[in-house]
């Protein structure tokens, strides 16, 4: 114990005095001599003197150590040998005393009590280095300091050991007591050992180790004392007993000391000053003399506010003893409930009766409760601390996590403000006074079980967003009392008439930084209220029913169906009669949710339309809050598609219709296209920085937090500003107004200036006038100045190290996890010099945490996120540029960010991609990765920390990384050798399914489509564009894939010559087994599939109807469309996404264009009005109506904008003025229907189609008809104007289009082609070409010179209503007939006329030859190919037939082939030589099958004309007709020994003949709908059948039974048949897939995909281990197996 006296020896001047135990007056019982009897609150003294010293008779001081003789640990004790009396007032020490308690080493208690009783504690039990200080100044004798720690580590030793010893615990302690006794033995260990090393070392060592150390003896000690009071407060939760009692300390000289430190430390942050300080032995020598204290004590000091300056940061509004009770008993971010209760509860053990009592007593006058219905029932409503527990978790676990967190914490306090507000008491100050509130005003629905179980329920199925932490984070700076005015604003809102559309929002509006969210916390947070009229007790409820939080960087949240799931689960929250209408949904329903429209209509309008009656009958409306309306925009990666706001068209096009009394708050930065929206609609109030009510609060602010710091210097002469006795004084009230005022100026109004400034007001105790004055002036230079004194220059190495970390923050696109940043910080990048330090993850989040901490409170961490302070710092760092114009010198370039995450998310979603370029892992990604062939229901072992966090960074990475990688590659002049990695990522990242098939499953495929829409031309790779292309074109399909084989048959469908389908071939096995033998199939070839990629980019689906006009929006990035289902839809057209549908037309949407500068569309409909509709809200702002009784038939906007005209079918022409909606000008001179109207490009002349046949133009200006155009044979459907305006286009229902000459109406050129009407003209941008779309399903593209065709361009499946190009001529765009519109690639048009290998048309029919080494295809192209099978190459095209080619079958020695058509005829063909050998004609209509005898002797045929016939093979002659279905004939099948022949008709028969007397032997009966397909298993045993009925049958051949009853596939069976060894059946059907199944079980054993379109033909190839199949994407398909 020698170390230990010479360290107490230091605290004073004399000799160290030495103590010992009492000695124990009963060695049995454990009774200690000196004690008293307990005080009042249960605490013993000791009789206590000071005795002068005996330095004579000291001896050496030995090391003893005591055995725990229930576990055998050896702990190191100190032992000491003192004389008998070292107290002068008469407490008798002796010597034998340390003897009993070594005596009692065997009992746990016993040895645990002598363990804390010898090991010394110099700073006492919850002690700080304030009340040292204070000790110190007061006792300037040493020798009475170490009696006065002495005794108070003595006090606590011999309560703890009476508590023990009444308490019996060694005898029942619990596990938790027990191992807080474990715990606190091992600390005790530790710290004997450090005090041993201690002594071997001198102070001085010590000292200039403090800084780099953080203090040792310290930790050692706070380790000690804590577990002491942990295991005294697990006893007490144990024992229901009093709690432990706690020391208050007063401040003592902790200012003083802590404005010299910042002093000499030379910053304004007290740690930052304390590691400068104690790191440099000068500074010490400055401080030690001018404080007058001793080193030693400097030493304790400075470890003591480091201490200090590690507490949990808490609100500064919340009371001192709030805080205190935080940091003593948790200082962490958030605890378990479980924990947080049990200290509550403890430490007011004696009011917990009372307490109980009162809430029993409300929840029975209001709700009626008892024991039975009180959440956790009778054993609840009968345990006080259970019944409060209940309680509690209601108001502190906000989240329903399980947790208790600082904001939930601070929240509960301002909620008891309310409350303490409504009954005129003052507000509460500690937490007993917080409790007894809430159980004076609590809501008893908190103690409904019923309830309390709904509200689950509920959250289980909607997955509600929680915003307690955002709503206590805002309310951090927020004066309980402030912004009334703003509150009155509302609160006379609220009182308006809901009914009225103005005011069924309230918008507030505000510049960055001026306090709106926290106004829209408030409101959240405010309590209301009421009284019941039959009790008279109070009533407590929300102010809001409803509230979401936006945030920049949380895309998360920018999802508008999780808006409508959380305002769903609040307003049902708020509303009980809403809930059993959204308790039907399902969870697999809420989560498949994904249109904005289907959303909205099932968690909202549909359930609140339930309920309108209680909604009426409420007497006051549930309002919801949506705060930073801004910060909802949904950008790409670089100015892909610009930004969107999902959420303002939410509002507008669907909050606005919500029952009346669901009302909305708003909070937004003013930003134009919000202000334009929202301003026309809703109540807008503007907070301005210059208000002065606003400055008022801010002024208030200002001056709670300023009042207790300001100091004045003082009149006494000779006073320096140091820290002399009356060097300061109080200011005056005058002056301190002066320094509010001063520092009110410096904000400018800025909320956040005033929260910075606050922030830095902590950095010392005392500010002078001088200090505030130098204080910067505007927001951003309180970030420079922060940055400058706290991190260093813009070229430091410090700054140069953080910065590499706000690199990381910048580029984020959600708020990391610390986890991943610190693995992005940690790995190599994409970069040159970003190579990183490969650091263990322990020492990289150390790292990274360190440097986070040099920020300051720049940035927070909630729930392991790290979040920026304001979004105005990184608007700051993002600058170039000041508001001076002058640079910033701390400008923050995001690409290394960038390039640091990119990697670490190819890495952590795809580590096939990472390991094909070589990127190694760094410790820190290893890290972040599950374990190998883990699941999420997999035990890895991991704490659910650790876990939450590789979760998150997984879905992180999933969304973002594409994003990352496009940036570094987009400005790879930065460096080119990391965007050539960075693209190699990309393909290696996009070649994997997994991947792709996550990115759609999370419903992230749209914003990665974007971010790869804003790659760089010049940066897109051949498989980059080919990728691009899949992903793009196929995006409807990836959406809706169920899983990666559907993701991977996405990528068979593009062009054969592509990566992606190559990829997709690669990876596409299917694992079939039947009857035990498992063959893997794989897609071989596609024959006749196109090589490079078609015209078309994407097919955009979602209208109900066909569509009538497209037209792009003036910047190119959307597209809208109207249609035959009355609606309008826009597109985004980077990602292909619907982001509105325009409702209002009462009939079909005929015509639709956009105004000049975009803002603006006009619709023109068949209910005969025009509407103008806002394109950034989606609401209509204008119905123009004039043209009667006649559809609107055409729309368009003149060039200035300011004009619009339309033609009806009232044969006139109308122009409107665009601003006023009337009527300028009516021009009459047609006589037909006006189908169109266009404005010449100068504005000066309108061209008109018409009915009547001809083109009339008109003068704009005096609406007189200049010309009339005559030449068409019939209805002009579309006219356009060139570019330049001197030519017209026109096209008709005559086929044809003609070109004219503006100037002397002359027509120019007639364009021939089509084969139908011409329905829709368009000019390219540049004049030179033209396009055309027609009834002919196809569209045109003509040179405008030559008039020429250039590209004929197909996909559509009917008309084609509707063609415009992209404002940059690169794309076009087409509407049909098919309710679709599709994109198309102008540049690569001309490649749709390029030949094809294979057929044009639909294929109908697939046969193999006998021996497997040819393939014949029929199709509706009206030939017959002959493919290799061996090469896949088209070796003959049989031409003839003059119409639809239906069936193909070789004859079986393969020398000849026969076809059946639509011409009503079969054709036979020499194979070797494809010449057509007989026409064998005699069915009165369409041939649907034909079929070979097996001797190739006879040939069957079936027909529409409902008959059989059978046909001599040499001769060609009709041998026999067999009649007997009553539909059409659709298959016929021969028997394998050709006695017997099968047919399947539409009448859902399938009749079985014998093949030489042409009898019908059987009809077979069973199916529901038509029959496609017959087919004779090769064993002659059964036979199979396929039917529109979505079912295949298999019957007994010999009785006619069926025997089995096939089903899996989603649409109609068109194809059957059997493998060679009859064990395995192949089906094609109309949903896209073939099916394997097995004959003898009716399983199905495999699902193969590859075919874009309808299966008309499957067929299996001679030795079984090949499958071709044809359908409509006019491919072939060919899967073979090896086995």
């Amino acid at each position: 114990m020698s170390s230990c006296l010479r360290f107490l020896a230091c605290f004073g001047d004399e000799e160290p005095i030495e103590t010992a135990t009492a000695e124990s007056a009963n060695a049995s019982d454990g009774d200690a001599a000196g004690i008293a009897a307990p005080t009042d609150s249960g605490t013993p003294k000791i009789h206590e003197s000071v005795a002068e010293s005996d330095n004579t008779n000291r001896e050496p001081v030995g090391a003893a150590a005591t055995t725990n003789a229930d576990t055998g640990d050896t702990v190191g004790i100190a032992a000491s040998r003192t004389s008998d009396t070292i107290s002068p007032e008469g407490i008798q020490i002796r010597e034998g005393a340390v003897q009993t308690a070594y005596a009692k080493a065997a009992n746990g208690a016993g040895a645990l009590i002598t363990v804390i009783s010898i090991v010394p504690d110099p700073f006492g039990i919850n002690s700080t280095i304030k009340s040292i200080l204070k000790l110190i100044q007061k006792r300037a004798d040493g020798a009475v300091t170490n009696t006065a720690n002495c005794k108070r580590l003595l006090d606590t030793v011999l309560w703890t050991h009476n508590v023990l010893k009444d308490a019996g615990w060694e005898k029942d302690a619990g596990a938790k007591v027990v191992n807080e006794w474990q715990e606190l033995r091992t600390a005790l260990n530790n710290a004997a050992a450090f005090l041993d090393e201690f002594g071997k070392n001198s102070f001085l060592t010590r000292l200039v180790h403090a800084g780099r150390d953080k203090d040792d003896f310290v930790s050692h000690n706070y380790e000690v004392t804590q577990r002491t009071q942990r295991l005294l407060m697990a006893l007490a939760i144990k024992r229901n007993l009093p709690p432990p009692p706690a020391v208050t300390y007063d401040d003592g000289g902790s200012p003083a000391l802590r404005a010299e430190l910042c002093r000499l430390g030379g910053s304004e942050d007290v740690q930052e000053a304390i590691e400068v300080v104690a790191a440099d032995p000068s500074l010490l020598r400055q401080l030690k003399p001018h404080m007058g204290l001793e080193a030693q004590i400097l030493e304790s000091a400075l470890a003591a506010l480091a201490k200090e300056a590690r507490h949990v940061k808490l609100p500064d509004n919340l009371p001192s003893e709030l805080q205190r009770f935080w940091h003593q008993h948790f200082n962490a971010e958030s605890v378990s409930f479980d924990t947080f209760s049990d200290v509550v509860l403890t430490t007011m053990n004696d009011e917990v009766p009372d307490l109980a009592s009162a809430v029993k007593e409300r929840a029975t006058k209001l709700l009626h409760l008892g024991a039975s219905e009180v959440l956790g029932g009778p054993g609840c409503w009968e345990q006080p601390k259970v019944l409060l527990r209940q309680l509690l978790q209601g108001h502190i676990d906000l989240d329903g996590n399980g947790l208790a967190q600082t904001e939930e914490y601070y929240r509960f306090y301002l909620r008891c403000c309310d409350w303490a507000a409504s009954t005129g008491v003052s507000k509460p100050a500690s937490l007993l006074s917080c409790i007894k509130l809430l159980c004076a005003h609590f809501d008893p629905k908190l103690l409904s079980a019923v309830e309390q179980e709904e509200l689950r329920k509920l959250a289980a199925v909607l997955k509600p967003f929680r915003f307690s932490s955002d709503v206590a984070n805002h309310l951090t700076r927020f004066l309980p009392g402030s912004r009334s005015w703003l509150f009155q604003i509302y609160e006379e809102w609220l009182a308006k008439d809901p009914n009225d559309p103005n005011y069924r929002a309230l918008v507030l509006y505000g510049g960055p930084g001026l306090g709106k969210s926290t106004v829209a916390a408030a409101l959240v947070s405010k309590q209301v209220f009421t009284k019941d009229a039959a009790t008279g007790v109070e009533l407590v409820g929300s102010a809001v029913a409803g509230h979401y939080f936006c945030r920049h960087n949380d895309n998360n949240r920018k999802d508008p169906v999780l808006l409508m799931r959380t305002l769903a689960y609040q307003l049902a929250s708020a509303l009980p009669a809403l809930r059993p209408h959204l308790m039907e949904l399902s969870d697999k329903e809420v989560d498949g949710l994904r249109d904005v429209e289907t959303a909205y209509q099932t968690l909202l309008a549909g359930p609140l339309e339930s309920v309108k009656d209680e909604l009426a009958a409420l007497h006051r409306p549930l309002v919801v809050v949506i705060d930073a309306l801004d910060e909802m925009e949904l950008a790409g990666s670089g100015g892909g598609g610009g930004a969107q706001n999902s959420l303002l068209r939410l509002i507008r096009e669907h909050f606005v219709n919500l029952p009346p009394a669901v009302r909305f708050v708003l909070t937004t930065r003013p930003e134009p296209h919000i202000t334009r929206v929202l301003g026309k609609a809703f109540s807008p109030f503007i907070i301005k920085a210059d208000d002065p009510r606003h400055l008022r609060d801010l002024r208030q602010l200002i001056a709670h937090e300023l009042g207790s710091r300001l100091v004045v210097q003082g009149v006494e002469a000779g006073i320096d500003g140091g820290i002399g006795k009356d060097a300061w004084r109080e200011p005056t009230q005058k002056e301190l107004g002066e320094a509010v005022d001063l520092l009110l100026g410096k904000s400018q109004g800025s909320f956040v200036y005033v929260a910075r400034l606050l922030d830095g007001l902590k950095a010392k105790d005392r500010w002078s006038r001088a200090d505030l004055t130098a204080l910067p002036q505007g927001l951003y230079a309180t970030y420079t100045d922060f940055l400058q004194k706290h991190i260093g220059a813009p070229k430091s190495p410090t700054f140069l190290a953080v910065k590499r970390l706000l690199q990381l923050l910048l580029a984020a696109q959600d708020p990391l996890c610390v986890e991943m940043l610190a693995a992005a910080w940690n790995s190599s990048g994409l970069m040159a010099g970003a190579a990183g330090q490969q650091l263990r993850p322990s020492e990289a989040q150390q790292e990274v945490e360190q440097l986070l901490s040099k920020l300051g409170s720049l940035y927070m961490l909630r729930d392991n996120h790290v979040l920026v302070f304001h979004k105005s710092f990184h608007d700051f760092l993002s600058a170039r540029k000041l508001e001076d114009d002058a640079l910033n010198d701390y400008w923050v370039d995001p690409l290394p960010g960038h390039a640091l995450l990119g990697p670490v998310g190819v890495q952590l979603v795809s580590q096939q991609a990472a390991k094909a370029v070589g990127l190694s892992h760094s410790p820190s990604v290893s890290a972040l990765m599950p374990p190998a062939g883990s699941t999420s229901a997999n035990k890895t072992g991991t704490s659910s920390g650790k876990t939450a966090a590789k979760q998150w960074s997984a879905s992180y990475s999933c969304q973002y990384t594409v994003r990352h990688l496009v940036q570094v590659l987009n400005q790879e002049e930065e460096d080119r050798e990391g965007a050539d990695l960075a693209c190699r990522l990309l393909e290696g990242l996009l070649g994997n399914f997994e991947y792709v098939y996550a990115v759609f499953s999370s419903g992230a495929g749209h914003s990665v489509i974007r971010d790869l829409g804003a790659l760089k031309q010049t940066s897109r790779t051949s498989q980059l564009y080919d990728t691009i292309r899949w992903l793009f074109g196929q995006q409807h399909e990836l959406t809706k894939a169920a899983n990666v084989t559907n993701v991977i048959a996405t990528g068979l469908r593009c062009p054969v010559g592509t990566t992606v389908f190559r990829q997709a071939q690669a990876q596409h096995q299917v694992t079939s087994a039947t009857q035990g033998l498992q063959s893997q199939w794989r897609l071989q070839y596609k024959l006749g599939a196109p090589k490079t990629w078609t015209a078309q980019l994407l097919k955009f689906t979602g209208h109900g109807d066909g569509i009538t006009s497209v037209a792009w929006s003036p910047d190119g990035r959307s597209l809208a469309s109207g249609s035959y289902d009355r609606t309008i839809r826009l597109w985004d057209v980077a990602s292909g996404e619907c982001t509105a549908t325009l409702q209002g037309h009462d009939h079909r949407t005929t015509s639709v264009a956009w105004s000049p500068d975009g803002r603006s569309l006009a619709s023109g409909s068949g209910d005969k009005s025009i509407r103008l509709w806002d394109a950034a809200s989606g609401e209509c702002t204008a119905t123009l109506q004039g043209h009667d009784p006649s559809s609107i038939l055409s729309v368009a906007w003149s060039p200035d904008g300011r004009s619009l005209a339309s033609g009806s079918g009232d044969c006139t022409i109308r122009l409107w003025d665009a601003a006023s909606g009337e009527c300028t000008a009516t021009m009459k001179g047609h006589a037909d229907d006006v189908n169109s109207v266009a404005w010449s490009p100068d504005g000066r002349s309108l061209a008109s189609g018409s009915s009547d046949k001809t083109i009339r133009l008109w003068d704009a200006a005096s609406g007189e008809c200049t010309a009339t155009l005559q030449g068409h044979d019939d209805t002009i459907s579309s006219v356009t104007w060139s570019p330049d305006s001197r030519s017209l286009a026109s096209g008709s229902r005559d086929n044809n289009i003609r070109l004219w000459d503006a100037a002397s109406g002359e027509c120019t050129a007639t364009l021939q082609g089509h084969d139908d009407t011409i329905r829709s003209v368009a000019w390219s941008p540049d004049g030179r070409s033209l396009a055309s779309g027609s009834n002919d399903k196809t569209y045109r593209l003509w040179d405008a010179a030559s008039g020429e065709c250039t590209a004929t361009l197909q996909g559509h499946g009917d008309s084609i209503t509707s063609v415009a190009w992209s404002p940059d001529g690169r794309s076009l765009a087409s509407g049909s007939w098919d309710s679709t519109i599709r994109l198309w690639d102008a540049a690569s048009g001309g490649d749709d006329t390029a030949p094809l290998q294979g057929h044009n048309g639909y294929i109908t029919s697939v046969a193999w030859s006998p021996d497997g080494r040819s393939l014949a295809s029929g199709s509706w192209d009206k030939t017959i190919r002959l493919w290799d099978a061996a090469s896949g190459e088209c070796t003959a095209t049989l031409q003839g037939h003059g119409h639809r080619t239906t069936s193909v079958a070789w004859s079986p020695d393969g020398r000849s082939l026969a076809s059946g058509s639509w011409d009503e005829t079969i054709r036979l063909w020499d194979a070797a030589s494809g010449e057509c050998t007989a026409t064998l004609q005699g069915h009165d209509d369409t041939i649907s099958s034909v079929a070979w005898s097996p001797d190739g002797r006879s040939l069957a045929s079936g027909s529409s004309d409902r008959t059989i016939r059978l046909w001599d093979a040499a001769s060609g002659e009709c041998t026999a007709t067999m009649e007997g279905h009553d539909d059409y004939i659709t298959s016929v099948a021969w028997s394998p020994d050709g006695r017997s022949l099968a047919s399947g008709s539409d009448d859902k028969t399938i009749r079985l003949w014998d093949a030489a007397s042409g009898e019908c032997t059987a009809t077979l009966q069973g199916h529901h709908f038509g029959i496609n397909s017959v087919a004779w298993s090769p064993n002659g045993r059964s036979l199979a059948s396929g039917s529109r009925d979505n079912i295949i049958r298999l019957w007994d051949a010999a009785s006619g039974e069926c025997t089995a009853t096939l089903q899996g596939h989603h649409f109609g069976i068109n194809s059957v048949a059997w493998s060679p060894d009859s064990r395995s059946l192949a089906s094609g059907s109309d949903d896209n897939t073939i099916r394997l199944w097995d004959a003898a079980s009716g399983e199905c054993t495999a699902t193969l995909k590859g075919h874009d379109g309808n299966i008309n033909s499957v067929a299996w190839s001679p030795d079984g281990r090949s499958l071709a199949n044809g359908g409509d994407d006019k491919t072939i398909c060919i899967y073979s197996t090896s086995s």
